[in-house]
């Protein structure tokens, strides 16, 4: 995937919940992806955020054995998200495809396209 693809797709609400949780100082912003490692360190770069690997469906357990939190809130478009969807505080749902989802059990969720 070209790197300009990148900067051009970012959705609008992301950004701005992104400099929200920057803005409160109790918050860490951190990217779990499974995206190839060169797009990670990219993404680390252009967000200023720590960015951390993940096998599809393994994001739950990444989270864990490198943070304690006491709220989690995501944001993805990914639907093998699930397992760290079903654990968030609140989570921002990127596409269309999320809001057919039935299994969604994130108690404050913004779908967003």
């Amino acid at each position: 995937m070209p790197y300009h693809y990148l900067e051009r797709t970012v959705n609008n609400d992301v950004l701005l919940y992104l400099e929200k949780l920057r803005s409160d100082s109790l918050q860490e912003v951190v990217i779990i992806t499974n995206a190839p490692e060169s797009i990670a360190i990219y993404c680390e770069r252009l967000f200023r955020v720590r960015v951390l690997r993940a096998d599809i469906g393994k994001k739950y357990i990444v989270l864990n054995n490198f943070y304690i939190y006491k709220k989690l809130n995501i944001v993805t478009d990914n639907v093998t998200d699930i397992d760290v969807i079903n654990v968030a505080d609140s989570a921002i749902l990127l596409g269309k495809h999320l809001r057919k989802r039935k299994d969604i059990k994130c108690p404050n969720v913004k779908y967003s396209v």
